[in-house]
């Protein structure tokens, strides 16, 4: 099992070395964590995930948490400017239930399958609504794509959960409720090639034996 990384209070995750540092709340005889924080207006420098999808908003140290789950509004297809046009040059050349999309072979129409309600998908998944990448290993999806999902926004949750975003190794896990008392919160609570992965209870640091390339 991947270690934590050592700081000022030993192996402690960075979320919840807060407890020590900054609204030490003692109940019980137990330190109480703090909420995981998220907000529209929080950057992390080096994030490992990156995403346009405006359902999602970014937490401290850097997870993803969905708390919204709008229409989404996606870009209809559309022949690029370098692009050979083939069939199309946009959606409207389509029929009715067919999109534009672009490809090195040129533009060509086909039916779009792509979700815009997380209706449009299982009952356990989520619609994206713009591209999601883990910068780490490449992996990413595409706006309009069906992930799994054990909620669809935290208000799915616990009271003090959030719903985050998870990826291990090569794979998106998808979107599960995470407790401020979890093992981590985020991959920077993770030492060295560590994931932090939903194991269905909480969240753990792992190791992925993906291969990369």
């Amino acid at each position: 099992m991947a270690l934590q990384k050592e700081g000022k209070f030993g192996s402690l995750p960075q979320h919840l070395q807060l407890v020590l540092t900054v609204n030490l709340v003692l109940s019980q005889g137990c330190l109480v964590p703090p909420p995981i924080v998220c907000d529209e207006s929080i950057q992390v420098e080096d994030a490992h995930i990156e995403t346009s999808d405006p359902n999602l908003r970014r937490c401290e140290f850097g997870p993803l948490e969905r708390f919204k789950s709008d229409v989404c509004l996606l870009e209809e297809g559309t022949c690029q400017p370098n692009s050979v046009p083939d069939e199309c040059v946009a959606s409207g050349d389509c029929e009715v239930d067919e999109a534009c999309f672009d490809s090195i072979d040129g533009c060509y129409c086909a039916v779009d399958t792509r979700c815009r309600t997380d209706d449009d998908c299982g009952a356990s998944q989520a619609c994206l609504c713009g591209s999601v990448s883990e910068n780490s290993v490449g992996d990413s999806r595409s706006a309009g794509s069906c992930v799994p999902a054990e909620c669809r926004t935290s208000a799915d949750c616990g009271e003090t959960e959030r719903c985050l975003l998870s990826f291990f190794g090569c794979e998106m896990q998808g979107f599960f409720c995470v407790a401020p008392d979890a093992e981590c919160v985020s991959r920077s609570d993770c030492s060295g090639d560590a994931f932090c992965v939903s194991d269905g209870t909480t969240r753990r640091c792992r190791t992925s034996s993906c291969v990369i390339g």
